[in-house]
């Protein structure tokens, strides 16, 4: 699993990775867990220099690490993937920023081992290739397992975000709204994506959707939900020109804003044109052009 560290307030520390993973888009992290000043032993330590207060992710993740051992000494018998999913199904259900920074949300171990339902962890699925169409529409299973002894009827919800963190239409991603788990069954919920749902332009990209099964006892089952939308791009070609109409000189410099995004990029020039391959959207130009006297 991977960590992401959280202050006292549930804030994304600010040395926290995130994601997604930049070869191939992968959603990580996975968990989040408290790690902005942790005290704890320090190596060697005596007196008053046994403990010591630190923070990183290398803090964050003995919370998780413990946690999981203690799952597993209460379930023996499961395997890596139910005990990560487990631990994802129980975090504090109001994390209110994306899965690409803190993943299912913040770690609460004894929700953990109190669950009756749980669900899958991490769904990543994948990247729906330019251009989008309806023919590339996917239906992915959740599988849900009730472990007590009395039915549990789930009400679902999607907080489904694009790129620029904006709210995405509720056709991009439909699913039955409710579902009954028997006591020791499980139940596969269908959930479909559709790529070819009208999107703003600055909304395609990661695609950050934490999926949460609400039980009528109020426990939360919440999975992670992540895919990429590859965006349109264009190839615009860019001549800049002094101020007698010749070619800029080579000290000269473009600065290329996406204001979608808010990405920017800055292009020198060397009297020749040059051509950027831009995701296609709205975008604000700034260039500094030196004239020899």
């Amino acid at each position: 699993m991977t960590v992401a560290a959280t202050d006292l307030t549930q804030t994304t520390a600010d040395f926290s990775s995130r994601g997604p993973v930049l070869a191939n888009h992968a959603v990580k992290p996975d968990i989040a867990a408290p790690g902005v000043d942790i005290t704890a032993a320090r190596a060697g330590g005596r007196g008053d220099s046994a403990y010591i207060d630190m923070s990183g992710t290398s803090m964050a993740t003995p919370h998780v690490a413990g946690a999981a051992a203690i799952l597993k000494q209460q379930h023996p018998d499961w395997k890596g993937q139910q005990l990560k999913a487990a631990l994802q199904n129980s975090v504090r259900s109001e994390s209110k920023v994306g899965i690409y920074e803190q993943g299912a949300g913040e770690l609460d171990v004894a929700q953990a081992v109190t669950q009756q339902v749980t669900g899958p962890g991490t769904v990543d699925l994948g990247t729906f290739a330019w251009p989008h169409t309806p023919e590339q529409k996917l239906t992915k299973q959740l599988t849900y397992h009730n472990s007590g002894t009395e039915p549990v009827t789930l009400t679902l919800t999607v907080d489904a975000r694009g790129n620029n963190g904006k709210a995405l239409p509720a056709g991009l991603i439909s699913f039955d709204p409710s579902a009954t788990v028997a006591a020791g069954a499980t139940v596969d919920v269908p959930v479909t994506i559709d790529p070819s749902a009208a999107l703003d332009p600055g909304a395609y990209g990661a695609v950050s959707a934490r999926v949460v099964a609400t039980g009528n006892d109020g426990r939360t089952v919440v999975t992670p939900l992540g895919f990429y939308l590859e965006p349109q791009y264009v190839d615009v070609t860019f001549r800049l020109i002094d101020r007698d109409g010749k070619p800029a000189a080579s000290i000269t410099s473009l600065d290329v804003f996406d204001l979608d995004s808010i990405a920017a990029q800055r292009v020198g020039f060397d009297g020749a044109d040059q051509t950027l391959h831009l995701r296609a959207g709205t975008y604000s130009l700034a260039a500094t052009i030196a004239h020899e006297r």
